[in-house]
């Protein structure tokens, strides 16, 4: 039998991307399993059978937040597995895993062991990240049901992750013409990461924000950005870009 082709796609970074597919496609689903609040599906990763039309839109619209994954098996089938995937144990704790990043495939992919590998594969025979990665594992027919990762494996992961983070950073800096450096660059970064800032959008800009007031070499950004025991590390960042923001006007 001809192997069927599906691709994962994220809510969070396509808008209405349910309504999109309903559009397109013949058969498609959210992974998470139901009950699921209504305002957070709009947000949640989306299984869809390919078709040529499926395929076409994909690629007119640009997404780089796809991942196919290829195999001779029904949808039904290809959805559970993918869902029970949405559960890693990280050092005996279990955790919300976003394989349906491309980003985050490729990197927790270097560290996997075979058996992992062929765990996060599962019933498929391949999966494809465009526009030309290409991630196989062994024929083994049993396979664990979750992936469990030790904590130096975490830690790697940890840092792998900082070290993306690091250069999209200084990215978004060379993009808005900002003189910066790669070391203190770093310092912030750990710094604001320390604080729980976890959303990057924020993130880069309190970094920005760090270079234009020429707060940096001094290390006054840690005085500015240090929250009350009440203050999320984003809320804190939000108010201070809003407060410098008002004053400027």
């Amino acid at each position: 039998m001809t192997s069927k082709k599906f691709a994962v796609l994220d809510g969070a970074r396509i808008e209405e991307l349910i309504q999109k597919l309903g559009e397109r496609a013949e058969t498609f689903s959210l992974i998470p399993p139901e009950p699921l609040e209504d305002d957070m599906k709009p947000y949640l990763p989306c299984l869809v059978e390919c078709s040529d039309e499926v395929e076409a839109w994909i690629s007119k619209e640009q997404v780089d937040s796809v991942i196919y994954f290829i195999g001779n098996i029904s949808f039904v089938n290809a959805r559970q597995h993918l869902r029970d995937m949405l559960s890693i144990n990280l050092d005996g704790e279990l955790s919300y895993f976003r394989y349906y990043d491309p980003r985050c495939f490729s990197m927790i992919w270097q560290v996997l062991n075979a058996w992992q590998k062929r765990t996060l594969i599962g019933p498929f025979e391949k999966v494809v990240i465009p526009p030309e990665a290409v991630f196989q594992a062994g024929k083994e027919e049993q396979y664990a049901p979750i992936i469990n990762l030790s904590a130096g494996v975490i830690d790697e992961l940890n840092q792998m992750q900082r070290d993306l983070l690091y250069d999209d950073v200084t990215g978004y800096l060379n993009q808005k013409a900002i003189e910066n450096s790669l070391e203190s660059t770093q310092q912030i970064v750990d710094f604001l990461l320390d604080i729980n800032v976890d959303d990057h959008d924020l993130l880069k800009k309190a970094v920005q924000f760090s270079y234009e007031q020429n707060v940096v070499s001094n290390e006054r950004y840690q005085s500015i950005f240090t929250a009350s025991e009440n203050e999320t590390g984003n809320y804190l960042i939000e108010c201070v870009l809003m407060t410098y923001r008002n004053k400027d006007e």
